[in-house]
């Protein structure tokens, strides 16, 4: 008691002292004195706004009353802060007080006399409905219903009904909070926007409006409010007929399905009466341009529910915008915008219901494209004449008093620029990319020349560039070939129309150019731009009031010269001389962003000047390179510049001096300059040209640039940038005389190898084995042993990536100084023990340092000393991924040095006297390698025994059958006979098992091409052999099914190596009554699916895959899960063996995701009963190739919703299933997010089950991680489609993960997925 009393004493004295404070605010909210009533109404809202604050019903009552009284004070300022503390209370008191707040606010807004008065009641309304918290999950994933209110503000409630007020109050009555929204603002609020005054009714309409984005699926009678904002939306009020509108598209998304389907028909019906009209008045095109318009927002809220009526939608929309540009009058070009609006929403929101009428409303938009009626040249359209741009003439408009001011057709063309974006986004697949290209691509481009209006010509160009970026994306060669045949025609078209354009005009037009060459991947199209319009890009960069049109120009000069010279380049010497002295006077710019990217274009300028540094320069450019020179080098010296700046001239240095370096040699810097000033003068080359011959002195020498570029290496902002600089320069074929540099460069790169930045030491490191690689010779023995003795001790399995840098770094060191390997090795052996010996050390650095082996020990004094060495490590060795990785650097030392062969082959003929297990083990990994690689080893039959006498040691059954079967891939032909002749008998049938591995390991060899030379007669009688006593094998029932697998494998790698003999034999396998039968010739046939390419190949795609996957409607669930996975491994390893058969396996293998209840088995356990689900695996597995399927080739997949539609039916399954699922949620909102919106409302139910799952405190802690995986798995998946554009207009979702965001036990965890997905 002692201890608690202290502690309770001071809670209290806090909650007195803060109950005082708040006592003393009150009193002075009363105060005559207006800035005492500021103060005091300051402090009570930042009080109020403290999380620590917690109010108890008395002081509830108090402040609720005296805020409401401050509202209405004479100053703007404090009634101002009084809303601001009606917002804080509203997530501070209990129900009770927030519907008196309510009730006060909303008498006041519509029976105060005063103007003021009703704006302050309707910002204080505006204030309460903001702040009101949300409710936690139910099990239908919903805010929570009025009964479960009821029951939390029963629970809450004592004596007053204010008593759920208070910490405890408000956590427990959230959802009794969030019904007095529903039960009493919401009937109110629709009393608000029936009034007659239309100050009330737009009022009302914004909270309605607000209240439905907070709280819309709780409004008592959703159904009565769709009639009311129906009917209003006719409303002659353009103001109270929007905001129905935008109501109506709020609450759509949660209006039940059946008043949804009739509120869309009952629009959809009135808007029949007009489309059937062969003109309409003026009141007509109003009213049904009202109805398509909210039709449009409905579509916004609603998504995918409006899928049913898009096929009335489309053709009424079609039909009305045809009405509407027949009107003479042009009363109805805002019908015609808002037609194509909702037919962009249609293909936006339900692609796949739009996807029929694709054709026609690309018709259409084509026509609204070309909607110009005020405009009568259309000739000059074609011509590309500049008149038609936004700087020409206007005396057309001018008759009549009429004026481009009051030209509205614009807005029905940009309205179809986006509808046609639309379709180029939703149906960019290869199914439809060719007609949606060859459909609007002429329109697009002649719309381009020809529009008037600067922001609809932007949205045309913007729609030329999706197409670009379409087409490249679909991957689809028709369309891509098209594409390029009609890319020069293309751009001279928009070439023309550059001069007297303005400057936004001119960027859009750069830019497309610069998408065009990049997709012509060719310098051809470059080279025509360059050739006719070198004047518009000079003009360009030299227009120094557009920063934007240089930075464009120059991407275009960088994207273009990185092309190369087409095969006519030498004619364009001379513009591109031109170009490239603008872009040199950019590198000056005080833009750090132009300054950058002029040294980008430097850089390409360099390898367009000399393509091969084996052949001299080209002639036209040759004085470029001394200006070039003295620019970058001139910024590189310069310490002032920006970050950006200085990296991009060290790489442009670093190219510049591995490219052309040898010009900077005395006699070469002479002869540049003369012919740099036997140039035609200019007046910026005259001035650089007077400046160079007054500094004859200063012109640029190798060993000046490279001393640069050593400064910069010691500079801490600049080195990682100079050591790649630095590394070009060592690597460059022209073997630059930059020995006096290396010395300095070296103790840098040195230096930081120590440092904690691992690119940094990475790069270091590259660039020291670059060093020891080209300029060995040039480095004394001392400084190549200090370079050994800094980078050997950086070898350890701690980073991989710098052990396996330097590892090559080594190897090239033993190469270029023989004399060094002895140290090498000295130094490296103990860290190499250790990266073998890492569980991490993946095949990639294994590569590295067996070629490092090899390299050391053809320079090694003792040839053997190594191979002794390894070979000792691998009898020490006691974990199998240490012996295997020793064995195989023995074997490729074997392999290369006739010495280490003989040591090793002495050594494995004591295979036999080996001391224990793990000797015996490496050992025969060692014969496994050996054997595969062909060597023959002595006494091969006596080591075969000694193999085989090692398979009665259960230890070392799997290297014994590894090691027998490299011994049968070689050439040899009687290991392979001594398996077939003990498979054959049954004399000894502990040796199945390790026989078959052995056989497998054989076949498997051979299959890769790696093993046996043997003739083919001799390798057709041991296939025939091998296949005869598979068969047989696969039908004795003492056979286990691991065994049956070994088997099957055996079987596919014999039809690699014999293809024509075995794969007819397929058939009658696949076709058998007998399923084990049908199982070993799947599992066979993902034997012959490996990476590399096959022959054997095409002949699965045309006979036997075809043939295979009929198996995924066989009546066994073991063959049809064999055949899923077979599906599987062609999809991920080689798609074009299943594509062409996509459309008949999707059917059958979407059923196999449907549980069946013939699967599921009941166990009678006594006291409880166990199901067991033996269609489980099965599941699972066709979710996987879902997966691969999706990830591979979606756009190929013939019915992709009931793929989505499976994939949410998943997430309710197993616990295994749901994980698979959740993965595939993630992708398909990458993929297909239009689709996934269509199925958000129904994944809440599924994933609120999942969410609420929880451990109890007597579950073990791999329940406790299950439960976890399982939960992050399913926010994650949340997450992904809570990222998905539009998914806030699904109300019930947004609700769903606002919920998720506010709960104490899901929300930091959902926190931490999103920072993970940021991240």
């Amino acid at each position: 008691a002692g201890k608690v009393g202290p502690a309770f004493s001071r809670k209290n004295v806090v909650g007195i002292m803060r109950s005082v404070a708040l006592g003393c605010l009150l009193d002075k909210l009363t105060s005559t004195d207006k800035d005492h009533r500021y103060m005091a109404t300051s402090d009570l809202s930042r009080e109020l706004q403290s999380d620590d604050c917690v109010l108890d019903d008395f002081e509830s009552k108090r402040i609720v009353a005296a805020v409401l009284k401050q509202i209405n004070d004479q100053s703007g300022d404090i009634s101002g802060l009084a809303n601001a503390c009606l917002g804080a209370l509203a997530g501070k008191v209990g129900p009770a007080y927030i519907e008196e707040m309510c009730k006060v606010l909303l008498e006041q807004m519509k029976t105060a006399q005063d103007a003021m008065k009703r704006d302050v009641a309707y910002l204080g309304l505006k204030s309460v409905i903001q702040n009101i918290g949300g409710a936690g999950l139910d099990e239908g994933g919903r805010m929570g219903s009025r009964s479960d209110a009821e029951g939390a503000g029963a629970s809450g409630a004592s004596g007053s009904p204010a008593k759920a007020s208070g910490k405890a109050g408000v956590e427990g009555g959230k959802r009794a909070v969030v019904d007095v929204v529903a039960e009493f603002l919401g009937p109110r609020l629709l009393e608000c926007i029936q009034a007659d005054s239309e100050e009330i009714a737009s009022n009302g309409y914004d909270l309605l409006l607000m209240y439905l984005t907070q709280h819309g699926c709780l409004f008592p009678d959703l159904t009565r409010m769709a009639e009311i904002c129906a009917t209003e939306c006719e409303n002659p009020r353009p103001g109270i007929r929007k905001k129905a509108m935008q109501c109506l598209g709020k609450m759509s998304a949660s209006l039940p399905i059946a008043d949804f389907h009739a509120m869309c028909k009952m629009i959809i019906g009135k808007l029949g009466t007009y489309s059937d009209k062969k003109s309409l008045r003026l009141a007509e095109v109003q009213q049904a341009q009202s109805l398509v318009m909210s039709l449009s927002f409905v579509s916004k809220g609603a998504g995918f529910r409006m899928g049913e009526h898009v096929p009335d939608i489309v053709t009424l929309c079609l039909s009305l915008a045809r009405l509407g540009m027949e009107d003479d009058e042009g009363h109805g070009v805002e019908l015609v915008e808002a037609c194509l609006v909702e037919l962009e929403l249609c293909m936006l929101r339900c692609p796949h219901d739009a996807a029929r009428f694709r054709s026609d409303i690309n018709d259409a938009a084509i026509v609204c494209l070309s909607y110009d009626p005020n405009y009568s040249a259309d000739s000059d359209m074609d011509d590309g004449d500049a008149s038609v741009g936004s700087h020409g003439s206007n005396e057309e408009y001018s008759d009549d008093g009429f004026s481009d001011d009051d030209d509205s057709t614009w807005k029905v063309r940009r309205a179809a620029c986006k509808v046609l974006s639309a379709e180029i986004r939703m149906y960019s697949g290869k199914s439809h990319i060719g007609d949606v290209y060859s459909g609007c691509q002429q329109a697009v481009v002649r719309r381009a020349v020809g529009e008037r209006e600067e922001t609809v010509r932007q949205e045309v160009f913007n729609v030329y560039l999706d197409l670009i970026a379409a087409v490249q994306r679909s991957e689809d060669d028709d369309a891509m070939q098209q594409l390029r045949v009609d890319l020069e025609t293309v751009a001279l078209r928009f070439g023309k129309t550059i001069r007297k354009q303005s400057s936004k005009i001119r960027v859009c037009i750069f830019k497309v150019l610069t998408e065009m060459v990049a997709a012509s991947q060719v310098g051809a199209l470059f080279s025509t731009i360059m050739a006719h319009f070198v004047k518009e890009i000079v003009s360009g960069l030299h227009d120094d009031a557009s920063s934007a049109l240089q930075l464009q120009i120059l991407q275009l000069l960088e994207v273009g010269f990185g092309a190369g010279w087409p095969t006519e380049g030498d004619g364009l010497s001379k513009e591109v001389v031109e170009v490239t002295e603008e872009v040199l006077e950019c590198t000056q710019k005080k833009y750090f962003a132009l300054s950058a990217a002029s040294l980008r274009v430097c850089q390409k300028v360099v390898y367009l000047a000399r393509p091969n540094v084996e052949e001299a320069l080209v002639p036209g450019l040759t004085p470029l390179v001394l200006p070039l020179f003295v620019t970058v080098i001139d910024v590189l010296s310069s310490s002032e510049k920006p970050q950006e700046v200085k990296n991009a001239a060290i790489s442009c240095t670093g190219h510049a001096l591995g490219q052309m370096g040898d010009m900077l040699e005395a006699t070469q810097v002479e002869s540049l300059a003369k012919d740099f000033a036997a140039m035609p003068s200019n007046a910026k080359r005259a001035k650089r040209q007077g400046s160079n011959e007054g500094n004859t002195g200063h012109m640029p020498r190798l060993k000046d640039a490279v001393s640069v570029l050593i400064e910069r290496l010691g500079n801490e902002t600049t080195r990682l940038s100079a050591l790649t600089a630095l590394k070009r320069l060592v690597e460059s074929p022209l073997h630059l005389d930059v020995h006096g540099a290396l010395g300095d460069a070296t103790s840098f790169i040195k230096s930081y190898l120590k440092k904690l930045d691992r690119q940094v030491r990475i790069a270091s490191v590259e660039t020291l084995s670059a060093i020891m690689t080209c300029r060995a010779s040039q480095l004394d023995q001392s400084e190549i042993g200090a370079i050994i003795d800094e980078v050997s001790c950086l070898v350890s399995d701690d980073d991989l990536g710098v052990s396996t840098a330097v590892i090559s770094l080594l190897g090239n060191a033993v190469v270029s100084s023989p004399e060094v390997c002895a140290a090498v090795l000295d130094k490296t052996l103990g860290s190499i023990h250790q990266l073998l010996s890492s569980n991490t050390l993946q095949t990639s650095s294994l590569d590295k340092l067996i070629k490092f082996f090899e390299k050391a020990v053809g320079c090694a004094p003792d040839e053997e000393a190594i191979a002794k060495d390894l070979f000792e490590f691998g009898m020490r060795s006691e974990t199998k991924h240490a012996s295997t990785a020793a064995a195989k650097c023995v074997a490729s030392l074997a392999a290369c040095s006739d010495p280490s062969f003989q040591f090793v082959n002495k050594k494995l003929a004591t295979l036999g006297k080996a001391k224990s297990a793990e000797q015996r083990e490496f050992m025969l990994y060692c014969i496994r390698e050996l054997g595969a690689r062909r060597l023959p080893l002595d006494k091969e039959e006596t080591l075969r025994d000694g193999v085989v006498n090692c398979m009665g040691d259960e230890s070392c059954v799997e290297a014994a059958a590894g090691a027998l079967g490299g011994l049968a891939s070689g050439n040899n032909t009687s290991h392979m006979g001594y398996i077939i002749d003990v498979l054959s008998s049954s004399k000894e049938p502990q040796l199945r098992y390790p026989m078959l591995r052995a056989l497998d390991e054989g076949l498997k060899i051979m299959s890769w091409g790696r093993g046996s030379t043997m003739d083919d007669s001799a390798r057709q009688t041991i296939v025939d052999n091998i296949v005869t006593i598979l068969i047989k094998m696969n039908m004795d029932k003492d056979v286990s099914d691991e065994l049956k697998v070994i088997i099957a494998e055996c079987y596919g790698f014999a039809a690699s190596i014999c293809p024509q003999s075995v794969l007819p034999t397929f058939e009658s396998q696949l076709g058998s009554n007998e399923v084990p039968c049908r199982i070993m010739a799947l599992v066979a046939l993902k034997s012959c699916i490996v990476d590399s390419e096959q022959d054997i190949d095409e002949s699965l795609r045309v006979t036997w895959l075809p043939m295979a996957m009929e198996r995924l409607a066989d009546g066994d669930v073991s063959v049809r899960r064999s055949a899923t996975l077979l599906l599987s491994l062609a999809a991920h390893t080689k798609l074009f063996l299943v594509k062409d058969m996509l459309l008949g396996c999707l059917p059958p293998l979407l059923e196999q995701t449907k549980p069946d209840e013939s699967l599921i088995r009941t166990i009678d356990l006594g006291p409880f009963k166990h199901k067991i689900d033996d269609g489980l695996e099965q599941r699972k597995s066709a979710y996987d190739c879902l997966g691969i399927m999706i990830g591979k080739c979606w756009d190929d997949l013939p019915d992709q919703a009931k793929v989505v539609e499976r994939v949410v039916a998943g997430v309710g399954d197993e616990y295994e299933v749901k994980l698979k699922c959740h993965d595939l949620l993630v992708a398909l909102s990458e993929k297909e997010p239009t689709l996934v919106l269509a199925i958000l409302d129904t994944i809440i139910g599924p994933m609120t089950k999942t969410l609420s799952k929880r451990s109890t405190p007597n579950s073990v802690r791999q329940e406790i991680d299950r439960n976890e995986d399982m939960l992050r798995s399913a926010l994650r998946a949340i997450h992904a489609m809570d990222g998905i554009e539009g998914s806030d207009n699904v109300t019930s979702f947004k609700n769903f993960t606002n919920a998720i965001c506010t709960d104490q036990f899901l929300g930091p965890r959902f926190a931490s997925v999103k920072k993970q997905g940021t991240g």
